[in-house]
Parts: C-alpha cells; structure tokens; sequence
C-alpha cells in the first residue's frame, strides 16, 4: 500500500509532536511492505531535516505544505495554496490511505480514505483547556472530521467513548490504539547529577505544560497541606513550558500566598536527558490533571521506575493501572494526603513502585505501530470509496 501521513504535525515539543514522530519512524522500521510518503513542510525538505529518511527504501518525502512563516504572505493566501498542493500531490501519489495524526490538519482532496488521529476532545469541554485557533477549528469541523474519515484512532478507551457519545460514531470505527514510550525514558539514578545541577535529593516531581488543565494550582494547595517538616525534606520540583504570562504570574502569585517559595523549584524546559534523571530520582510523581486524552508523562514516569499519584478522571487511570494512587483532581485534601501516604508509607511506597515496570510493559511504540498498520490494512478493503 501507498500510505501517506502528515509529517507537519511531527513539528514541536507538544503531545501531538511526540505521538506523531515516533509513530512515524516506527512505522517505516518495522513495516517493510508498504511505503509511506511522508508529507512535510517544503522548507524543512530543502533544508535537508528529512534526510535521516533517505537510506528508508519505503520512504518518499513532499514538500507539500508552505509555511507563512517562510513566506510573507496572507494566512488565507496560504491555506488556499496549502490546499491545492496537498490535493495535487495525493493525485499524483496515488495513495492508497492518508493518516491525519493530527486532526487539526484535516483537509479533503482526491484522498479517498483516511484515517484521523483523534487525541482528545477537550474543547467540547472547556475553553479553558486549548488555544483558541485549535478550539474554533475543532468545534467547527469535528463532526466533519469524524464523518469524512473512513476510520478513527484513539489514544484511550476514554476519548473513544468521548466520540461516540459527542457525535453518535459507530464503535466500528474507532480503534483504541494507546501511544508508547520514547527509549529516552528508563531507569536513571544519578543521585550525584541531581545534586550538582538541581541542588535535589529527595522531592516530588511534576513534568508537563504549567497551564490550567494541568491543574498546578490545586497541586500547589495540596502541597502545602504537608507538614512544613516534610516539605523541607522533600521540595516540589516543577519541570515544563509555562502557558503564557498571565498564568505565570497566578502561578508565582499562589506560590508566595501560600508561602512555599523556599520549597518549590520550577525549572522550566529541559531536555530529556534531564528529566529522565528528574524522574528516576523522584520520590513520587504527581500529575492531578484536569483532563488528558492520553497522559504521556504517567507512561514516562512508570518507565523510568517511579510510582504516581493521577485523577481518577478522563484517560489517565488507563495508564496508571496499578501503579499509582487515583485522586479526585479536584479534591486538594485527596491529593495532599495521597502525597503523605507515599512519602511515609514505605510499604505502599514499595508496592506502587513494583508495579511500574510491569504497567510501563503493556505500551509501546512497536506494539502502536503494528496496531496502526492493522488499521490501514482494514481501512484499504472498507467499503468507502
């Protein structure tokens, strides 16, 4: 089969990004009897930041997409010649199937069948949670996008159900495919590089975008129910992009509210070599997010030997399993106390931990890959023409 996928979307450091490089490049390692042709930004084929596919025997690349960044011209302007270089292309590949690994790339053309990505559906339930752009889009052209495509993917039972219930879709035609784990993620005890660099021994950890679905201000409360004792000992250690000004400064403004500032750390974006060692060498990990379609960092923290402590909602008990305490999100006692029981409960702590190399096994990005594969296949002999 000719297959091709919307490379634009591996552009980034967000979720979508990650979900989509590594789906990606584990498709063409281990699918050797279709091609793919990867779709991509015609600056990044000129500049040569696909070359590492050229020794790939079932890869073509396309420089399909423009970028307004590139070239000074109107977004519609834009959008119009995005429109017709991708149907131009799909014409002339001749694609059997085309993946959307990022539905806000969605666009009809000669493609007859499709398979779209469906992450989450988070802007039909806050507006709080999304940039704008990708909530007027999503609310505007989702039931077009679910409709249109001849299959669906879901990272999670829980966005699958999501689905059905918003827009009435057949269960047929959403699989469940749950994401994996980047091989930058393992057991990595560096208790000397902690200190070194982060001034760290013991701390709990968080590592994820600080923006309000994240919930980081009923993280911050929930701290703070610690005894003042305990939160010397162990300091809450907060790794990831700030979402914008406004919500920094709410940030630092509950901080010295709550006066805990001596026992905070945030750190900001660092790469993976570093965080990997953030969370082997972490205590516990606490992601009491408000909603996630998948919940990636849960997975990398299990891989790297640390037990969590997540919401009891959305996805993230999928990933979690029993490796982790389940807290109401919105519950800041709940989660205070979870936080207590990990820290002096070394029996509890022992269990948790024992469960997480044996959860982390039950994802990856081979086993998403193979599954994928299964759906072009369907996909290719559906009755949609």
């Amino acid at each position: 089969m000719k297959i091709g996928l919307d490379y634009i979307a591996c552009v980034g450091t967000g979720g979508n990004a990650v979900y989509s490089r590594n789906l990606i490049d584990n498709l063409i390692k281990l699918d050797n009897g279709n091609t793919y042709y990867l779709y991509a930004f015609a600056h990044d084929v000129f500049l040569g930041r696909l070359a590492r596919y050229s020794k790939s025997k079932n890869v073509r690349i396309r420089p399909v997409f423009w970028s307004a960044l590139k070239l000074p011209l109107p977004k519609a302007l834009m959008n119009f010649v995005n429109k017709l270089s991708f149907s131009f292309w799909t014409l002339v590949d001749g694609l059997d199937v085309f993946h959307f690994t990022n539905p806000l790339n969605f666009r009809n053309s000669f493609q007859k069948k499709t398979v779209t990505t469906i992450h989450d559906m988070s802007p039909f339930h806050s507006n709080e949670w999304s940039k704008p752009k990708s909530i007027a889009f999503f609310k505007d052209f989702a039931k077009e996008i679910i409709s249109d495509s001849t299959a669906l993917i879901s990272v999670s039972e829980y966005t699958k159900n999501d689905i059905i219930k918003l827009f009435s879709t057949d269960q047929k035609k959403v699989t469940v495919i749950y994401e994996g784990v980047s091989r930058d993620f393992y057991p990595d005890f560096d208790p000397s590089f902690l200190m070194e660099k982060f001034q760290l021994s013991d701390y709990l950890f968080y590592e994820g975008q600080l923006q309000p679905r994240k919930n980081i201000l009923n993280l911050l409360k929930a701290y703070k129910t610690l005894d003042v004792n305990v939160r010397q000992k162990y300091p809450l250690v907060l790794v990831g992009g700030m979402r914008d000004k406004t919500y920094g400064s709410l940030v630092s403004s509950t901080i010295d509210e709550l006066d805990i500032k001596s026992q905070v750390k945030i750190l900001g974006q660092l790469p993976n070599s570093d965080i990997r060692k953030l969370y082997s060498g972490a205590r516990v990990f606490v992601f009491p997010s408000l909603f996630e379609g998948f919940g990636l960092p849960i997975l990398e923290s299990l891989q790297c030997g640390t037990p969590v402590i997540t919401s009891s909602t959305s996805s993230l008990p999928e990933v979690a399993g029993d490796a982790g305490i389940l807290v109401d999100p919105l519950d800041i006692i709940e989660i205070g106390n979870a936080m207590k029981s990990l820290l002096t409960n070394d029996q509890l702590y022992k269990d948790l931990k024992g469960e997480c190399e044996k959860q982390a096994a039950r994802f990856s990005w081979q086993k998403a890959a193979r599954e994928t594969a299964r759906v072009y296949e369907n996909c290719r002999y559906s009755l949609k023409s």
